[in-house]
């Protein structure tokens, strides 16, 4: 490999870091306005409420979903990450407590009821979400158990 091959690859790479740190900063701005709307619908709610809801749900979408920088997912693209969070980044990845998963599953709830309810999902994802946290990531914990057993065979 010649050194302008190299130098053309790290010019590239640098591009694609930059527009994913581009991406996440767009998402970061978007998913401010979401929790802006979100605390809204909250104000009914004690204030220490209000505040475990917010965290919850920064966290899902400002750390979670942006996780992987390379390819950020959107609130919207959180529909169908919730599974993945719940059965197995909540469960294998973190040392939370049985009472703060359940926390989150009561914060994701409200939120995308929140986003539905704004138009910003629609009730079809709404469903999908809702399901979700029926399961409580049950499914995606069978998926990885299933496919560890075929790996151990």
């Amino acid at each position: 490999m010649s050194v302008t091959n190299i130098q053309t690859e790290q010019t590239d790479w640098d591009k694609e870091i930059a527009d994913s740190e581009q991406k996440c900063a767009v998402i970061c701005k978007y998913n401010a306005s979401y929790l802006q709307l979100f605390e809204a619908d909250l104000r009914d709610l004690a204030p220490k409420t209000i505040k475990r809801h917010l965290q919850n749900i920064d966290f899902f979408l400002n750390t979670y979903l942006l996780f992987d920088e390379t390819h950020p997912l959107t609130m919207e693209d959180g529909v169908t990450a919730i599974d993945d969070f719940l059965g197995y980044f909540l469960e294998f990845k973190t040392y939370f407590a049985d009472s703060t998963k359940r926390s989150f599953v009561t914060s994701l709830r409200k939120f995308y009821k929140s986003m539905a309810a704004h138009g910003k999902i629609t009730p079809e994802q709404y469903e999908d979400v809702e399901e979700s946290l029926q399961d409580g990531g049950a499914e995606y914990k069978q998926i990885m158990k299933d496919l560890y057993e075929e790996c151990n065979v």
